[in-house]
């Protein structure tokens, strides 16, 4: 997930630098718009590089099986933590984060030498240094307190893995699936399931197929399976916790989550995260 705070100085001024590098005629007031020039007789085209400084051909989605980019832009990786700044200069001021593993809209290589401009989902151009970029993603490792929207990838067969000896066998499958529909980590739905039910073997994971400690004022909730239960989880969790404006959005982190999710949460969100750390420890063996 890509964390900006811009204002539209930051993206006149980003907007600027790219068209006195590269020589591009800026449109007066054009702040969203850096992806085509045109011809005399008015043809769009994609706005060439400096001399020895070739832009990314756009891949198609029938030629890659990558996540479609933006419209004039090739989908990267990041492959590192790093800033996102106004500037193709590490004196550019710095207005939002990527984490490892975050998609990025490249809109130009080789600016000002080793940068590349981005484009954010919003439409603003930004800079980030082209060493934490990959066109491949970097294969998924656990961090502590990392942003729980960041998925895995693993699929049924890799996460019954993080499954062996404990009631949950044979829902690798479904963490796997669920993981895919609604962006939330597997290895958290995992982790809280372990913590929660007793890795499976509690009364409200066997009498109710409740996985989670999930409960209302009226008591806790009963399940038809123990997939239904994991699919309920992955919905509340990503609509309700992890999505900003969600209704009990703290932030992407377990922490984050442990404020509502849980009481006491200070003592929650490190278990949960040293059962993730267990679980992509088993996999990765």
């Amino acid at each position: 997930m890509v964390k900006v705070k811009r204002s539209s100085t930051f993206v006149i001024a980003a907007l600027l630098t790219l068209t006195l590098i590269l020589g591009i005629p800026a449109k007066a007031g054009a702040t969203q718009e850096p992806m085509e020039q045109q011809t005399e007789a008015g043809e769009a085209v994609q706005p060439q590089a400096p001399v020895g400084e070739a832009a990314p051909d756009a891949v198609t989605q029938e030629e890659s099986s990558q996540p479609e980019g933006l419209p004039g832009t090739t989908v990267y990786y990041a492959t590192a933590d790093a800033e996102l700044r106004t500037m193709p200069t590490q004196d550019g001021e710095a207005v939002g984060t990527l984490k490892t593993g975050d998609i990025i809209n490249v809109y130009m290589m080789h600016v000002n030498g080793e940068w590349c401009a981005v484009i954010t989902d919003d439409g603003a151009l930004y800079y980030v240094h082209q060493s934490v970029i990959a066109a491949e993603a970097p294969p998924y490792a656990y961090s502590y307190m990392s942003d729980l929207t960041r998925t895995t990838g693993y699929n049924g067969v890799q996460l019954e893995k993080a499954l062996t000896g404990t009631g949950l066998v044979g829902l690798g499958w479904k963490y796997a699936e669920v993981e895919s529909t609604y962006g939330v980590s597997a290895l958290f739905l995992i982790a809280i399931a372990k913590l929660e039910s007793a890795s499976g073997s509690s009364p409200l994971a066997t009498g109710r197929n409740n996985l989670g400690g999930l409960k209302t004022d009226s008591g806790y909730l009963s399940f038809g399976s123990r997939e239904e239960c994991v699919e309920y989880m992955a919905q509340l969790l990503s609509a309700d916790y992890l999505t900003p404006g969600g209704r009990f959005y703290n932030g992407p982190t377990s922490k984050d989550v442990a404020r509502i999710y849980c009481v006491p949460p200070d003592t929650w969100y490190p278990q949960v995260e040293n059962l993730m750390k267990s679980s992509y420890e088993q996999i990765v063996a």
